[in-house]
């Protein structure tokens, strides 16, 4: 595997620390706020900061705030609804 890969220091950063996790492959990374794994094979640390801007997730992240989640986990349903 070529290209960007994870870096353990990125979690600990003030605008990744309360999203970011490592994903299984060192060339992803995933945000656990949007449920989302994010390429940074190519993009690296901008690929994350582009996530970060997105109006998707800066509207989950409010919510979180707001609601005083940790965790957007919080608001997701871990089992399928029946129909």
């Amino acid at each position: 595997m070529s290209g960007c890969k994870f870096q353990g220091k990125w979690l600990t950063e003030p605008q990744f620390k309360d999203w970011l996790k490592q994903d299984s492959n060192v060339n992803f990374a995933f945000c656990f706020r949007c449920n989302k794994i994010i390429d940074i094979k190519s993009m690296g640390k901008t690929a994350l900061t582009s996530h970060g801007k997105s109006q998707k997730h800066v509207e989950l992240l409010n919510v979180a705030k707001v609601g005083g989640q940790s965790n957007i986990g919080a608001f997701v349903s871990e089992k399928p609804v029946p129909s």
